[in-house]
This record gives structure tokens, sequence and C-alpha cells, in this order.
């Protein structure tokens, strides 16, 4: 086994643009005996400011040195060897340094994992000052700086010293520090080539959009993942936004439409239900719709569209003291639209138990008997659903499913109701279903895909995908002249609707 002690210099660091001027190595055997000491020059710029203050090679070392590309099959040797341990005493701004000279010179990325000794001593030792040079003084070392390879050859002392101090072997001081010591180039490289492409994609914000086009005199943003893990996207989102004349604006509050990725924990999407002024939110999947226009900000449904789905009935009794209090509640525990109807969901699925699971023998049938009682059948359930939306001006509406009652078509088929709801920042509406969970069963809110507690999609099931402002007569008369919830569900269901 060989120990491999490694340091870079960069003559210009700024960041994602760097020229590194030397790559300097210890070789040590399993005693931390050094066997070699190199330094490899490479040609860069001469150094200016601060960092020609904090240089410690001359310029006349590097300045007709090789190119990256003459040097680089040499640095690769080094950390493609096998039964080695690598070190530095700044690993991350090593393996970055190495991951912007490959990409700027079209070379491979190294593939390595090093332990950072900084972090090694921090494991063995409570000391004043972590730098290299405090190390070496706490521990009665001799450091001299301008020595070539002076890092390098610190890290294998130090490694040395704690050794022989705590008489312990190498492999076993390292694992003591575990994985927390180690950096692996992987994620450096994954890290510093993410910075080059939000680089690009910041070239097009707030740039100058263009005279003509459907998304003239719209500012757009985008959701946060959309600068990060899905940065691919982010680049065919703003192509198209500037393509059609739009502009990709950093502030929310500036846009008059947001692309969101679905992720409900999204910050920028809290910044959209706290906005003063109405922000439309639309998927990836509309904004690349040949079809897709914005909205204009006195367009929208014609009033009174969503009259039906919005007023309380004899079901829906959203006038109820008790409903419109949990109403009143869920609203100011919920920051915007889609936090409301998320918790309000929620708090239905699992505050209100099924009837069947709990084996409970009341039946309810008003939004307000099910919220009294704490129990209802899925019809039920979705009554008191539809009541605290709408209690809070959200639409709400019915959908029915015909599934199986039992393991097979022999069984037969009954009725479940779920909800319609309608998302007016996504200008959709969606499918809930807060009948409860159970084991193999995992209903959630969604807007994206729909996760329900049934999918219709077994032989004679049928998904009807229906939307309707009032519940099923015949399935509210079921309600109605049962007395046992119990009874009811084994023999009283109807597997049709009177629609």
């Amino acid at each position: 086994m060989n120990v491999i002690a490694f340091d870079t210099e960069c003559s210009r660091d700024f960041g994602t643009h760097c020229e590194m001027c030397s790559f300097g190595y210890v070789v040590a055997d399993s005693q931390l005996s050094v066997e070699i000491s190199r330094k490899c020059y490479i040609k860069a710029s001469k150094p200016t400011g601060r960092q020609k203050k904090a240089m410690r090679t001359p310029y006349e070392k590097f300045s007709n040195a090789p190119e990256y590309p003459s040097i680089y099959p040499a640095l690769k040797d080094i950390f493609d060897q096998g039964d080695t341990i690598f070190i530095s005493h700044s690993p991350e701004t090593d393996f970055r340094y190495i991951c912007c000279m490959n990409r700027r010179y079209g070379q491979a990325q190294v593939n390595c994992k090093a332990y950072d000794i900084l972090t090694v001593v921090r494991n063995y030792a409570d000391i004043p000052n972590y730098s290299l040079s405090g190390i070496m003084h706490t521990f009665g070392l001799k450091y001299n700086r301008k020595e070539e390879n002076a890092d390098a050859k610190a890290c294998i002392e130090i490694l040395r010293y704690i050794c022989r101090e705590e008489r312990t072997s190498l492999e076993q001081l390292l694992s003591v520090c575990g994985h927390g010591a180690v950096v692996d180039s992987e994620v450096i490289n994954h890290r510093t080539l993410l910075k080059f492409k939000q680089e690009r994609l910041n070239k097009y914000y707030d740039r100058q959009p263009k005279k003509d086009g459907k998304f003239k005199g719209f500012s757009f943003s985008i959701a946060e993942s959309f600068e990060g893990q899905k940065i691919e996207i982010g680049f065919h989102i703003a192509e198209t936004i500037t393509h059609y004349g739009g502009k990709l604006t950093r502030k929310v509050s500036d846009s008059q439409v947001f692309v969101w990725d679905g992720n409900m924990d999204s910050k920028r999407l809290e910044s959209v239900n706290v906005n003063n002024e109405p922000i439309e939110v639309i998927t990836t999947d509309q904004l690349f719709s040949s079809d897709y226009v914005p909205k204009k900000e006195d367009g929208g449904s014609e009033k009174g569209e969503f009259d039906e789905y919005l007023r309380a009935t004899k079901y829906v009794d959203y006038d109820d003291p008790a409903v419109r209090d949990i109403a009143d509640r869920l609203r100011s525990s919920s920051d915007g639209e889609l936090s409301l109807i998320n918790n309000t969901f929620r708090f239905v699925r699992d505050n209100v138990r099924h009837s069947w699971d709990a084996q409970d023998r009341k039946v309810t049938v008003t939004a307000s008997q099910v919220l009294r009682e704490g129990t209802g059948i899925c019809w039920a359930k979705s009554n008191l659903l539809a009541a605290l939306l709408r209690a809070n001006g959200i639409p709400a509406g019915f959908s029915y499913q015909r599934i199986w009652f039992g393991d097979s078509p022999k069984d037969g088929y009954v009725i479940h109701g779920l909800n319609s709801v309608y998302l007016k920042c996504l200008n959709r509406w969606v499918r809930l279903d807060a009948r409860g969970n159970k084991p193999g069963i995992d209903a959630q809110f969604s807007v994206y895909e729909e996760k329900l507690a049934f999918y219709a999609a077994r032989e004679g099931e049928i998904d009807y995908n229906d939307n309707h402002p009032d519940p099923d007569p015949s399935l509210m008369k079921v309600l109605e002249e049962n007395d046992d919830a119990i009874i009811m569900c084994t023999q009283a269901l109807p597997d049709h609707l009177s629609y």
C-alpha cells in the first residue's frame, strides 16, 4: 500500500475559471517513509492582486512550462493507482482546480477519494489552530512553507506523528475518522460542473426580450430545481421563454408566470402563494405546448362559471358553524391556495375514520354530521372535503369509480366516491381521494399525476372520471335510509350511479 499526498496551486482563481500552475505530490510507503517527491509546473497567466501575494511558486517557474494537456496523462496515472491512500490539506479545492482544467481542455475527469488532513486532525486532537502551519507548530514539527511540496510533505509528517503517538496503524487511524474525512472527486466534479451550467443559465436572466412573440410583455420565474438538479430542463425553459419574446426574471414577485416543478416544498412556490398580485402557475408541459399563451390580467374564467361548485347545499352544509370554524382554522394555518387544499385534504383523510376500516356502525351523510361524528364512508367524507374547500372559496365537486367489492369480480362491484378540486393557480381540475389510507392504499395530494385510493383498472371496473357539483342522489338516499354502517356496507351498496 502507498500513500500519496498531493497539492495544487493556481495563478488565477475565479470560481469556475482557474489556471492551475503546479501540481505536486509525495509518495510514501505503508510506514509513511517518503520515497518520491515531484512537482509539475503548468503554463498559466501571471498572478495579480491578492492571488499574487498568496503565490508560493515564482512566476518564472511556470511562465514557459508545458501546457496542461501535456501534464494530464501523468496526473491521471497518479490518481488511477490502486491500493493507495490519497490525502491533501485541501482536497475540495484541489479537485475543483483539476475539474476546471479538465473541462477547459476537454480531458476526462479524475475519479479519486482523498482524506482531508485537517479533518483527520480534528478527530484526533483539540488544538487552537487547524491550519497546516498551526498543526505542524502544535505538534512540534518543522514546516518550511517555501520548500518544494511543503504541504504534501507536511500531510505525511502529520500522519506519521499521530500514528506514532497513538501507537496505531494508518488504516486504523483513518477508519476511526470514517467517511466524514473523505472528499470524493465525483461530488466535487458534479458541484463544479453545475456551477458552469448555472453561469450559462444566468445569461438568460433579464435578457432583453424579442420584439415579437406570444410571450411578449410577460415575465417568467422558475422553480429552484430548474437551476439545480433539473438544470438541463432549465435551459430548455429559458430558451423557450426568450424565443417567444418573454423575459426570465429571478424574482417571483416580478413575474406574471411561474414555471413549477411539482414540488410542494418549493420556496418559490410559497412566494407565488403569498404574492399580492396573482401569478399564473404552469407546468413545463404547458410551457412547451404549442398552443399555450399566458393569461392576461383581465382574462380568466367568466363570472359564475364555478358557482355550482361553490354553493352550500343540504349535504355540503358549510354554513354549519362547526364546519365553518374548521375551514377558518385550515385557512389561517396555510400559505396560499395549494397549501390550503393540501391541508384540507389531509385533515379529512387522516382525521375522519372510514366507517368500514374502523368498524364504526354510525351512518353519517352531511358534511356537518361527518365532522361531528368523526366517521363516514367515502361518499360522506367527500361531502366534508367539498364543504371545507367551498367554505374557503375553492371550487369542489364529486367524482366516482366502480370498483370490486372484494378480491375478484365474483364478489360484485360498488361505487367509490372522491372529489374534484379546481386549482386556480394552475387553471385545472384535479381529483383527490380522502377515503383514508391503510396498508395497500396510499392516496396523496398530487397535481401532476393522480394518487388515488383505487385506480379502477381491473376487470369490470370503471373510472367515470366525472365532475359533478352535487353528490349522486341515489347514494345519498342509501345513506339516509340506513342506520348501521357495517350492515349497509355488506348489503346495501349500489354498483351504479343515478346521474
